[in-house]
């Protein structure tokens, strides 16, 4: 079944594919952004919805996860609101802090799981566009493009954190080509002026390499 929020993940998946080319990972957060910020408008003056109301309808009929329940803790309203809600709800699913404080062992252990995937995916996101890996690894490109799409998607639709579960699980293996790039990748490009300032770290430690 093909639902309408896959054509927003298609047009996602397009735009990661130039923005891991871009060789300034700063633009990848920033794009998020803007984003979640141009489809909280969209949907108020197209629908005149809040961003999240898809999510609150589904939550308030699903009672099979209940008590995984995703939540606004931004108690702003309108579009603002809904696009600040939906950028803490995607912080959220990268590290479910209210998973961690639940007492089920399943979902601590997935909590665990996720949270080091999702690092470890920025970090060779962050990485990689420094040394221009995605330009010789398409399947990392696809792969990574995928997985961010479907992480901004879900922080809009996603009712519960068990939903999240049901929804990421298929796409589990794809982490694979990011764990291959960190620890196999031996590409050695010259980060560029940008690299150096999304961390604070790469200059600083190749300082003495990099000409300006």
């Amino acid at each position: 079944m093909i639902r309408n929020y896959w054509f927003l993940v298609a047009v996602l998946y397009l735009a990661f594919r130039l923005l891991l080319h871009s060789r300034k990972p700063s633009r990848i957060p920033i794009f998020v952004v803007v984003a979640l910020l141009c489809l909280a408008l969209g949907s108020d003056l197209i629908f005149g919805l809040n961003l999240n109301s898809a999510r609150e309808v589904v939550a308030q009929t699903n009672s099979l996860y209940a008590n995984t329940v995703i939540q606004d803790y931004i108690p702003v309203t309108g579009p603002l609101g809904g696009a600040a809600n939906a950028l803490c709800t995607l912080v959220l699913l990268v590290i479910p802090l209210p998973l961690f404080a639940t007492s089920e062992p399943v979902y601590l252990a997935f909590s665990g799981l996720v949270t080091v995937l999702w690092l470890n995916l920025f970090f060779v996101a962050h990485k990689g566009i420094c040394k221009n890996w995605f330009t010789f690894d398409i399947m990392l490109s696809r792969s990574m493009s995928l997985l961010l799409a479907m992480l901004t998607i879900q922080a809009i639709f996603e009712p519960d954190y068990g939903s999240y579960i049901k929804h990421l699980t298929p796409f589990l293996p794809l982490f694979f080509f990011a764990l291959r790039a960190r620890w196999q990748n031996k590409s050695v490009a010259t980060p560029t002026k940008g690299c150096q300032g999304i961390l604070g770290l790469e200059g600083s430690l190749r300082g003495t390499d990099v000409k300006t």
